[in-house]
């Protein structure tokens, strides 16, 4: 051999290092799915906080002498909120639970495919199979990643429905 030059060929270590960086932006977008999931909770938490505080509110109402205009806009805002929150919660239930189509075949680095395989997991193949494998896998966490990015982006409009008819009957009891 001579010095200087490495016994592994030159493709086998593209190959490798392909498969390397597959296996590092796999890392990646599972770190951006589970940003998403968090962003998720902490909706739900704000919209919890805000249906309390409406509901709250709507007792102090109801125990109020306040004019029947006040109560008929009381009830308005009490629909605004419930629209709103049925979009909000719609939306983000669907950034829990978005459809994608699964990997195919028997890629060693999907679980449901691992979970089913009948014989001993083992990554096989070739680097370049192996890379290949990881991309697949990697794009398929990154339009994950995506959809429930979507999703949350779309819940903030109830979200903000929310939160005005919040605001506007915490004024309107303030008033009464």
């Amino acid at each position: 051999m001579q010095r200087g030059r490495s016994a592994v060929p030159a493709h086998d270590r593209t190959d490798a290092g392909e498969l390397t960086t597959a296996l590092a932006t796999i890392t990646l977008f599972q770190g951006a799915v589970q940003h998403a999931d968090e962003k998720v909770r902490t909706l739900v938490a704000v919209q919890g906080m805000l249906t309390a505080l409406l509901t709250v509110q709507f007792g102090l109402l109801a125990n109020s002498t306040g004019a029947a205009p006040a109560r008929g806009l009381a009830f308005a805002l009490l629909g605004l909120f419930a629209v709103a929150f049925a979009v909000s919660s719609h939306q983000l239930v669907q950034a829990l639970r978005p459809r994608l189509p699964g990997t195919s075949g028997d890629n060693r680095f999907a679980f449901p495919a691992v979970a089913t395989f009948d014989r001993t997991w083992a990554p096989q193949g070739t680097a370049r199979n192996q890379g290949e494998q990881a991309r697949e896998v990697a794009q398929l966490l990154a339009e994950l990643a995506m959809r429930k990015h979507r999703h949350v982006r779309r819940s903030l409009v109830g979200m903000a429905g929310m939160l005005t008819s919040t605001l506007a009957t915490l004024l309107l009891t303030g008033c009464s």
